[in-house]
């Protein structure tokens, strides 16, 4: 009896979309209105990048409504959404080639759903996933791993594997205790994705096809 192909769960920003300059742009403009731009150096530019919008705006304007912060964060990536926001190369080759292959996939993300919705639509990449677990459908955020024990629900003791490019991201997929794969393509996260400890590494997101070859044989 043939087994089941593994289900294929991925972090978004960052993993599947590169939002770099979203998230940097959108925290950037915060920091010219409650701080200065000066203080918004490239370390603090690179810690932002996976961590929720709650924890790091506790951090950096302990003074300030967090939710209020949040709105006016949002409001103003919405705005310059098209011009800060792209697949990351490879996305859509990956996918077609997941898709043609008949793998089941899903995004377990930190982002809103109706920002994720807004995105996967602008480039109709929405209909290659048929799992969706977002900041809105959790009480727990990553590392826990609630968000990605709520996608495979319906698919009990199915082989999955979860891709992510933060350290946060390996250590939900162990703590789920499902196969990690860390995307290594920000220079500065590598030591600490390294430190995680993932199944796979890997560069390029094609270099997924092979690791699902491998594992086939």
């Amino acid at each position: 009896m043939m087994k089941n192909k593994p289900i294929l769960l991925f972090d978004f920003d960052g993993t599947l979309m590169d939002t770099e300059q979203a998230i940097v742009q959108s925290y950037k403009e915060l920091f010219r209105r409650y701080r200065s731009v000066e203080e918004f150096t490239r370390d603090k530019q690179v810690e932002v990048l996976g961590p929720t919008l709650e924890e790091k705006m506790r951090e950096f304007f302990p003074e300030k409504d967090v939710h209020l912060l949040q709105q006016e964060y949002r409001t103003y990536q919405n705005e310059h959404l098209k011009e800060l926001v792209q697949p990351m190369k490879h996305t859509f080759d990956l996918l077609n080639y997941l898709k043609e292959e008949n793998y089941l996939l899903g995004i377990i993300t930190s982002r809103r759903s109706e920002s994720l919705y807004r995105i996967l639509d602008l480039f109709d990449m929405k209909n290659y996933f048929s799992i969706f677990v977002c900041h809105d459908h959790v009480e727990k955020e990553k590392p826990d791993p609630e968000g990605i024990l709520k996608g495979l629900e319906e698919y009990p003791g199915r082989e999955a594997f979860y891709i992510g490019d933060s350290p946060t991201d390996i250590r939900a997929g162990k703590n789920a205790h499902i196969k990690t794969i860390g995307f290594l393509h920000v220079e500065e996260k590598k030591e600490k994705l390294y430190e995680a400890n993932a199944d796979y590494y890997i560069e390029d997101l094609m270099e997924i096809k092979e690791i699902l070859e491998e594992i086939a044989h």
